[in-house]
């Protein structure tokens, strides 16, 4: 199987995502029965969730397949993993799953398909298929 390297772009899908979550949540809250400082800190409290997601989803830059092994691309660095058989795989949105070793915990990704190319999306839908028989 051919070599895969997929350079990652922010997806506009999932900012809007992100911003829909964020205001119905907010609009919920606004609507409880409870006290105001309750209110207010439930607000604080999902906004700070809300940008600590988004900030680890533009963390993510660049994924390379070769053989068996799978090196993810961050911020941060760069870090070899396999991909769990517990990953989806749709023609919209993927959520990759890598189990890294020496952790204990997996990491999750979500990737859009407005990420990358269309051809690469492709190819990403192949490579896990294929391996995962």
């Amino acid at each position: 199987m051919q070599k895969l390297d997929i350079q990652l772009r922010p997806s506009k899908w999932f900012a809007i995502y992100q911003i829909v979550l964020l205001l119905t949540s907010l609009v919920i809250v606004f609507y409880l029965p409870v006290l105001d400082w309750l209110k207010i800190s439930l607000s604080v409290a999902i906004i700070m969730y809300s940008l600590f997601i988004f900030y680890n989803q533009r963390n993510l830059r660049a994924l390379t397949h070769d053989q068996q092994r799978w090196c993810v691309q961050t911020l941060g660095g760069s870090f070899e993993a396999s991909l769990c058989g517990d990953s989806t795989v749709t023609t919209f949105m993927s959520i990759l799953r890598f189990k890294i070793a020496g952790k204990f915990f997996k990491r999750s990704y979500v990737v859009f398909k407005d990420t990358m190319l269309a051809d690469d999306y492709r190819k990403l839908i192949v490579h896990t298929k294929w391996l995962s028989k």
